[in-house]
């Protein structure tokens, strides 16, 4: 990692105004191994009278972590200016030992500053003659990857339009909108959201996002896989729920191949939409 400055929860190492930034202490090498968060355990199984293995399907076993470490960086003054006072240290357990969540830590450094890692930090301190000098910390990802800056998709459709969103993910699969907006602009009995990559990603099941009895002038919220709108009175019992197939709208990449991460979307009904989502990154520096 060549790394100086980092990010955390929107707050950059740069911005406290101590001069925090990532380096070596003694007997600590910021480029060691560090997980790569791709180990694949892979399920088989062997047929009677057979002598081979079929692949069944796949998992990933671990979260992606590394650790790197933080000091002072004063071009001038002595080694006292150096070290971390207990207002520090109070500072740096409130900004990164965090008890609320998983919040975004990113490298500034050039081809990562748009790469993001959801994670939580654990601190420890690095001590020289029984002052803290640094603190150490040890990343846990939520996922066994990064992601990409936030990204957001705005259109205007009449029933019947098409869309294209594009798939730069580092790796194959779904991943599903983070949020999903969508402002009726007619009475609608059935508005639907086709996806044409879901027929070769799920061959096997319909997968279109259905919902029954909207209403011009509805505003519908899709997000962490709830449904919300302005006008639930006006579906079956009262509640958006009952007139939803809870197919959410995904982002599908099969290949490498560019033609398949191209992600055309269909809509029936007239209606303005927002997407708002992060795109998966595989490396971290």
């Amino acid at each position: 990692m060549y790394a100086d400055l980092f990010e955390f929860n929107g707050i950059k190492s740069d911005e406290v105004g101590v001069g925090y930034c990532i380096m070596n202490f003694d007997g600590f090498n910021n480029d060691g191994v560090i997980s790569a968060g791709n180990e694949i355990t892979f399920s088989s199984s062997k047929p009677t009278n057979s002598t081979k293995w079929n692949f069944n399907g796949s998992l990933y076993e671990n979260q992606l972590t590394t650790s790197f470490q933080i000091g002072k960086l004063i071009c001038q003054g002595n080694q006292d200016d150096h070290e971390f006072s207990r207002h520090d240290c109070a500072f740096l357990l409130r900004w990164l030992q965090r008890s609320d969540g998983y919040k975004y830590l990113r490298f500034l450094q050039d081809e990562y500053e748009n790469t993001f890692f959801n994670c939580q930090i654990k601190l420890s301190w690095v001590k020289i003659k029984g002052k803290i000098y640094g603190a150490q910390c040890d990343v846990t990802c939520d996922a066994p990857f990064g992601y990409s800056e936030p990204k957001t998709y705005e259109v205007s459709c009449n029933s019947g339009d098409t869309f294209i969103i594009y798939d730069d993910s580092d790796r194959m699969g779904s991943i599903y909108f983070d949020e999903t907006n969508i402002n009726i602009k007619e009475d609608i009995s059935e508005f639907r959201l086709t996806n044409s990559m879901d027929a070769l990603y799920s061959p096997t099941i319909e997968y279109i996002t259905k919902i029954k009895n909207c209403k011009n002038g509805e505003f519908i919220t899709i997000a962490n896989n709830t449904i919300r709108s302005t006008s639930e009175g006006l579906h079956s019992k009262g509640n958006i729920n009952n007139d939803f197939n809870f197919k959410y709208p995904r982002l599908i990449n099969t290949s490498d191949l560019n033609e398949l991460r191209r992600n055309e979307y269909t809509v029936n009904g007239k209606c303005d939409l927002s997407f708002s989502y992060r795109t998966i990154r595989s490396v971290m520096p």
